[in-house]
């Protein structure tokens, strides 16, 4: 199958959060599996074209934007794993250095780059079988490519699949944004793009695209109603296209102890000795004493109340009374980061916080910690769960979005549980659920199968892509 992913991130050109990962290591298990696989991503100031051995098309693309034409260079390179990437660029639009510029900009941005990919879809549409969109940022071009096939300037058939990571991502725009990429008035209705007396560009994708798909089942569920869906609920249930949850995965060659990747031993299910000296290790490079009998407890995550960094801090009192330490990793509210500095400097044998992101420092946190917290508000998918399972770090998690999937509560599953999860917004469940956990780990013989269990499960996009797969077939018939 001939696939064209279409992304505002992708690793190793552009990263901020998880898209870039999840991007590329879709793009990567795609072609795995014997597929053609295309990603298409803007052209960013801040990435070196050269690095990446770009060429320049010497034919540009040209759009028509606030009624005049708009030059898109094409620039196309092939990664080491086969996958195709092509990158559009445009001085007054796309080639900004930062790769978010803001809510009033970024909606220009990626709507002039959501029409400048569907203008190249539409001269490519031999090439591609099934167009996969991925966020609010590429949106449109379902609602460009459903606009040609409308007005009979587009014959084709390709079907388009819009994947939604965070629903409360939307790209609200000014109502100018309809004259400068010619919308279509008759297209701002309650039924169409409007939202409130503004353009919404994720639900303009909503209302376009061939099949809607989020990032894991439970979600799924949870936007359908008022708390989770931002707005989108309606939308998503007057939907008359296929609408599911598959769960993303992670790339599991990348995401491996055994290899031994910024970790100070490699270690494995069989064999879990180098987790040890990943434990010793994390303590010296976070300035806590070396205490083999303390349960470590790592957080690697944004500092931000939907996070439930909040409700941490409110059961930091009780928890520092007991025999542990806690390793923070993130950035976020500076609220949030300044009560965490404040308790690190007060209880400097327990707590070491570092105000940043950093891959190799929570690479070491995944491997050299013996829990990992989560008490996330909501969570579309995840995938920082699935990366401690991998390095044998037990996750505590608010049973919520792609965690109520993943976290599988011990206590109510002996043999198949998978962490400690509780489901009330509220310090004292959180609470109850950490002391669990620290209570599990002193049961050698159960504590040593929980490990091996969550370990060996399978987190690779194995399972998911053959629901992608399944899908694109499905639209394709």
């Amino acid at each position: 199958m001939r696939i064209a992913l279409v992304s505002s991130e992708m690793v190793p050109m552009v990263k901020v959060g998880g898209l870039g990962d999840t991007v590329a290591s879709l793009a990567q298990a795609m072609k795995e599996a014997g597929h053609e696989v295309t990603v298409i991503i803007p052209y960013y100031m801040n990435y070196d074209l050269n690095a990446f051995s770009f060429a320049r098309r010497l034919i540009p693309i040209t759009i028509i934007v606030g009624g005049k034409e708009t030059c898109i260079d094409v620039y196309e390179c092939k990664l080491g794993s086969g996958v195709q990437v092509i990158s559009l660029g445009c001085p007054e639009y796309l080639n900004q250095g930062t790769i978010y510029a803001g809510d009033e900009f970024d909606p220009i941005r990626f709507g002039v780059f959501s029409k400048g990919v569907s203008r190249l879809l539409q001269g490519e549409k031999e090439k591609f079988d099934v167009v996969h969109c991925h966020d609010w940022h590429t949106a449109l071009v379902a609602f460009f490519l459903r606009k040609g096939r409308m007005s009979g300037n587009f014959a084709g058939k390709f079907p388009v699949v819009l994947t939604v990571h965070n629903m409360a991502h939307q790209g609200i725009a000014n109502k100018s944004l309809i004259d400068l990429l010619d919308l279509g008035w008759e297209n701002f209705t309650p039924h169409g793009i409007e939202y409130y007396g503004k353009v919404n560009i994720l639900k303009a994708g909503l209302i376009s695209s061939d099949a809607v798909t989020t990032v894991s089942s439970t979600y799924a569920r949870e936007v359908l109603g008022p708390v989770y869906g931002a707005g989108m609920e309606g939308v998503l249930k007057s939907l008359k296209v296929p609408f599911s949850g598959i769960l993303n995965g992670i790339d599991t060659s990348k995401w491996n102890p055994a290899n031994g990747i910024d970790i100070a031993a490699p270690f494995s299910s069989e064999d879990m000795q180098g987790k040890k000296l990943c434990r010793e290790d994390l303590q010296r490079v976070m300035g806590l004493p070396v205490n083999p009998s303390v349960t470590l407890i790592g957080v690697v995550s944004r500092l931000t109340s939907q996070k439930g960094m909040d409700l941490l801090l409110g059961i930091l009192p009780r928890l520092l009374r007991l025999n542990i330490q806690l390793v923070i990793l993130g950035e976020g509210d500076h609220d949030l980061e300044e009560r965490f500095l404040s308790a690190a400097s007060l209880w400097r044998e327990k707590i070491a916080v570092r105000i940043s992101f950093d891959e190799k420092l929570s690479r070491k946190i995944y491997a050299g910690s013996d829990l990992f917290l989560m008490p996330s508000r909501f969570e579309p998918c995840g995938i920082g769960a699935m990366i401690a399972m991998r390095y044998g770090s037990v996750v505590v998690a608010r049973s919520t979005g792609g965690l109520a999937d993943t976290v599988i509560d011990v206590d109510c599953n002996l043999d198949t549980g998978t962490g400690f999860s509780f489901k009330e917004i509220d310090s004292v469940d959180f609470l109850g659920a950490v002391l669990r956990a620290i209570a599990y780990r002193r049961l050698s013989d159960e504590w040593n199968s929980l490990l091996k269990r969550i370990m060996t499960r399978d987190f690779s996009w194995k399972s998911s892509l053959k629901k992608y797969i399944a899908l694109f077939n499905d639209l394709l018939k």
